[in-house]
C-alpha cells in the first residue's frame, strides 16, 4: 500500500498504514520489539514471556522502515532498531551459518526451524534475514532529495554510503555502539 501511495501522491493511504501500524505498536509490540506472538497477533504486548519469528520482526522492520521513508517521523526508526537488536539479531546464528525460526524473551534465545513443508535445509525465515540485513544498513543514512540533508538514522559501525545523482558521500562510524556511550564518524 505504501508502495501505491508514492506512486499516486495518495496521503490518505499513507495515513491509513500508520494508523494499521500504531494499532499494532499498542496492542501486539512484544517485549522483543516485534509483533505478534509467533506469527500470530494475539495481544503480544500483554505476554512478558514471548517467542517472536524471525519473519514476524524482519517485517516489522520492514514496515516501520517504509513508514519513516513516508513520514519521515523518527519513531518508526526507532521500532526498526529496537526489532533489530532485540527480535532478529539474537534469531542469527553467531556463526552466520543459518537463522532461527523464532527467538525468545526468556530462556532458549533460538528456536531453530522445523522441517517445513518438508525442505530439510530452507525455511522462509533464512530467506527473508538477507533482505533485513540490506534494509537495516540501507537505513543507516538518508539523504533527503530536496534540500541534499544527509541523516544518520543509526550507528552502527561500519562504512555507509549514500549518493544522489551520481554524487556519493561516505560516512565512516566507529567506537562500539550500541554497547558504548559515544561514537565517531568520519565524512
Amino acid at each position: 500500500i505504501l508502495d501505491y501511495a508514492e506512486w499516486t501522491h495518495d496521503r490518505r493511504l499513507v495515513d491509513a498504514v500508520a494508523r494499521i501500524a500504531e494499532k499494532l505498536a499498542a496492542h501486539e509490540l512484544s517485549t522483543l520489539g516485534s509483533v505478534g506472538y509467533f506469527d500470530h497477533f494475539t495481544d503480544a504486548s500483554a505476554c512478558p514471556n514471548v517467542t517472536t519469528e524471525l519473519c514476524d520482526a524482519m517485517h516489522w522492520m520492514r514496515l516501520s522502515r517504509d513508514l519513516f521513508l513516508a513520514t519521515k517521523e523518527p519513531r518508526h526508526l526507532d521500532r526498526m532498531e529496537e526489532a533489530f537488536f532485540n527480535a532478529f539479531l539474537p534469531g542469527i546464528f553467531r556463526d552466520g551459518t543459518w537463522v532461527a525460526h523464532g527467538t525468545r524473551s526468556h530462556g532458549t534465545r533460538q528456536d531453530t526451524a522445523p522441517h517445513q513443508v518438508g525442505m530439510k535445509y530452507h525455511h522462509c525465515c533464512v530467506d527473508n534475514a538477507c533482505r533485513a540485513w540490506d534494509h537495516y544498513v540501507e537505513s543507516t543514512l538518508a539523504l533527503d532529495a530536496a534540500d541534499g540533508t544527509l541523516y544518520v538514522n543509526f550507528y552502527t559501525p561500519g562504512k555507509h554510503y549514500v549518493g544522489r545523482d551520481g554524487d556519493t558521500c561516505s560516512l565512516t562510524i566507529w567506537d562500539g555502539y550500541p554497547f558504548a556511550d559515544k561514537v565517531t564518524t568520519m565524512i
